[in-house]
């Protein structure tokens, strides 16, 4: 949505007690294919070491969108200092308006915790994200109405499912 650029801005997430703790949700995995062509495979085993070991390999995989695996990469001053992010085109992107987003993921990542658990109807709230939030992102509604569209749904779909809605 390029009408969106600019205009988002990354946070920590607020806490009750103003704890810092964070949950953590993503990650990625390489993987050669089990019928990989003949004579490929140590090319392909090569590649992989090179991304996940090799710190110019690690810093290609960063530049080009993925979140640091290494305390190194998730410190490096340039990793910190970034405002833009890249588009497939390769050209700069300033989503987050200039925001030095990097410095607020590093610390989120650093804020992790174990104890973060997800709904046990997780796969269900993120089918429905869209149907709500859509509206939003395409300027249909406001965020505090789209939330609160997504909210309902979740607490009615949970009620549905026999779990009890606990309100704080």
């Amino acid at each position: 949505m390029p009408q969106a650029t600019g205009k988002f801005r990354v946070a920590l997430l607020p806490t009750i007690d103003g704890t810092p703790i964070n949950g953590e949700y993503g990650g990625s995995g390489l993987a050669i294919a089990k019928k990989i062509p003949d004579g490929k495979l140590d090319a392909a085993k090569k590649f992989v070491e090179y991304v996940t070991t090799n710190d110019e390999g690690i810093d290609t995989r960063v530049s080009n969108g993925s979140f640091p695996a290494t305390t190194k990469t998730l410190n490096q001053k340039d990793f910190l200092a970034k405002t833009t992010l890249r588009n497939t085109d390769g050209s700069d992107n300033e989503f987050f308006g200039g925001q030095k987003y990097n410095e607020v993921f590093s610390q989120a990542a650093k804020d992790v915790t174990g104890k973060w658990e997800f709904l046990p109807f997780e796969p269900y709230a993120r089918s429905i994200y869209g149907d709500s939030m859509g509206l939003f992102f395409s300027g249909k509604t406001d965020l505090k109405t789209a939330v609160a569209k997504w909210q309902i749904a979740l607490r009615n779909y949970a009620a549905d499912q026999g779990f009890s809605i606990v309100s704080r």
